[in-house]
């Protein structure tokens, strides 16, 4: 554990948002024998997306030259893609009867890794 807590915040970060994804992907797993597979893709979906922002940013924070733009421009790029990938799902279950991901469950999914990931980032290792 105390290795954990010497990794920068961005691999503490990204260590999370796999296991908080992994775990959140397992604990619906069980949906699939209901064949209500698109919960468990939802949570998968919104789990990828905030698990390879973290991965940008970890890669960018491992460059000599902070990069403070980019760092705010992966959130809104972040948000955007969640928002577009929510309204995409939504649109084909509406108009066209087909069930990809459940827009509901990618929000809430995305919702809360993020907060969870985030109190990680944020608290400090002492």
């Amino acid at each position: 554990m105390k290795k954990f807590w010497n990794l920068n915040s961005e691999a503490r970060a990204l260590i999370v948002s796999t296991l908080l994804t992994v775990i959140g992907v397992g604990g619906t797993a069980f949906l699939f024998w209901f064949h209500r597979y698109d919960i468990p893709l939802g949570v998968l979906i919104g789990g990828a997306v905030v698990f390879l922002t973290w991965l940008a940013l970890f890669f960018i924070k491992r460059s000599e030259k902070p990069k403070i733009k980019l760092d705010i421009a992966l959130i809104y790029i972040r948000l955007g893609v969640i928002v577009a990938l929510a309204i995409l799902f939504t649109v084909l279950q509406i108009a066209n009867g087909i069930v990809i991901a459940s827009p509901i469950s990618l929000i809430v999914a995305y919702g809360i890794i993020s907060i969870l990931t985030m109190m990680i980032y944020i608290k400090k290792g002492e």
